[in-house]
């Protein structure tokens, strides 16, 4: 089920929808935030993260004025 799923189980006025996708918006923040701390004491970073986190993860760094986002392949 995915999160705009979640949204139309709305019982009793809840919006467990939206409590939903702002935990998983968090949760996102919280990734971001620990990759610009672990960027603070090196030139390059890797990073490994499962699909559902790549795009907004990819929409922070490219966002990022401190941030480069490099593709892997050009290095495989």
């Amino acid at each position: 089920m995915t999160y705009l799923e979640t949204n139309n189980i709305n019982t009793n006025n809840s919006y467990d929808g939206s409590l939903y996708v702002s935990k998983w918006y968090e949760r996102n923040l919280k990734i971001f935030s620990n990759i610009q701390e672990l960027c603070k004491d090196c030139d390059r970073l890797f990073v490994i993260y499962g699909a559902g986190h790549l795009q907004i993860l990819k929409n922070f760094i490219n966002a990022s004025d401190n941030l480069m986002l490099v593709d892997v392949y050009r290095y495989l």
